[in-house]
């Protein structure tokens, strides 16, 4: 497991870890089942003090990627059981939605590239057709209203998407 940390960053060493992991398990470079490092033996291989790493493992058990299995081993969760909890759904964060997309892209043959690209395409429809919207709803122009919100359908967003 390839992680690095910057005891010089401003972001949190427990983070580092965390985020890492996530990244790791997002991009298929830790599969499903894969058995995780001892809380000790990750601190070891990092420097770092165990509680840190502890830390790290039990918000990723919390965010639901780790699971803990008989004799306290940490693996990673498979992922149709990433939002589910003991059998109840849970809310994913908008972090957790964003690694669950990346792991489909790279798994449906995407690249990063490609798919922050589309990305920024999307947000750019959106935030185009907020400012689009508010000027024709504003000026009484019904048709370009009707014309934004088909835009916005095709691109598979919601007048609720525009209020961010």
């Amino acid at each position: 497991m390839d992680i690095r940390i910057s005891k010089e960053s401003d972001v949190p060493l427990r983070q580092q870890v965390a985020e890492q992991i996530v990244l790791l398990i997002a991009t298929e470079k830790l599969k499903p089942g894969t058995p995780i490092p001892s809380v000790r033996e990750l601190a070891r291989r990092l420097k770092i003090h165990h509680n840190t790493v502890s830390h790290a493992y039990a918000e990723l058990v919390r965010r639901t990627w780790l699971v803990r299995k008989p004799g306290s081993n940490l693996v990673v969760r498979s992922p149709r059981s990433v939002f589910a909890v003991r059998g109840r759904a849970t809310a994913p964060d908008l972090d957790d939605l964003m690694n669950q997309t990346i792991a489909a892209a790279r798994e449906r043959g995407f690249t990063l590239q490609e798919l922050r690209d589309k990305i920024r395409a999307q947000l750019e429809i959106a935030s185009g057709a907020a400012g689009k919207l508010k000027s024709a709803v504003e000026n009484g122009d019904r048709k370009v209203v009707g014309v934004v919100i088909s835009q916005l359908a095709a691109a598979h967003h919601t007048l609720e998407d525009l209020k961010q």
